[in-house]
Parts: structure tokens; sequence; C-alpha cells
């Protein structure tokens, strides 16, 4: 897996070519389990949790963001701790979800969300009591 890649961890996202290869393989692993949700035992069983997790100390809100998303839809009811979302990273969704629905097409122009994916994602947050 490109996550397993030390190129691409989170301390070497510096090189723009990196933050955009990365930022597509974590929009894939997005929508992949937000469409199919029996990929959530696919994605336990190859370490995803583990290996999205360190996503979470990136310094760019767009990556963190999209391993946000991603755990919200794998992580057990026991394991919400690791997702504890920050203020600023909700509101760079929230701002995202502005994006979007100002859109003729209800998606953000920037990063490339939809307002639908965005919504989902806050809601498979909220099921987290700490994101409350």
């Amino acid at each position: 897996s490109d996550l397993r890649d030390p190129e691409l961890g989170v301390d070497n996202l510096k090189s723009q070519d990196n933050r955009y290869f990365m930022k597509g393989n974590l929009g894939i692993l997005h929508n992949s389990v937000r469409l199919w949700s029996n990929n959530k035992t696919v994605y336990r069983e190859a370490g995803a949790v583990e290996l999205l997790t360190k996503y979470l100390r990136s310094k760019y809100y767009i990556i963190k963001t999209k391993a946000i998303l991603t755990l919200a839809y794998i992580l057990n009811d026991d394991e919400n701790d690791k997702l504890n979302a920050s203020v600023e990273n909700i509101r760079f969704i929230l701002k995202l979800l502005k994006a979007a629905l100002e859109q003729p097409d209800h998606r953000a122009k920037t990063y490339n969300f939809s307002a639908l994916e965005l919504v989902s994602g806050l809601n498979a947050l909220a099921s987290n009591d700490g994101n409350k």
C-alpha cells in the first residue's frame, strides 16, 4: 500500500507532488468505504486504522480531513477516541460544505468535495461523543 511508503509519510508531504498523490489516495479510500460499507472489514484487516491515524498529525488540513472522514467510516465504537476531530478540522469541513452549497452542482471547487459526502462524513463523525 502507498500508505506504507515512507516517501508518502506524514512528515514527507512538504513536496507538492507527494501531497497531491496522497490526496488522491486518501480520496479513493474515503469514497470506496463511504459508498461500499463492506470495505470496512477489508480496510481493518489491512491495518488501515493504524496507517490512517498517522495522517491526523499532518499540518495540511486537506490531508487530515480526508484521513478523518475515512476513519469515521472504519473505526469501531471502542476506537472513537482516536478520532476526536479538532475544532479547526470541523471548521475546515464546514468551510468546504459552505463552498459546496454555494455551487449549482453542490460540489466545492476547492478539493472537489460534494455537499453529500461532507454531510455524510459529518454524520459519521457525530457518532463519536467527543466530536459532538
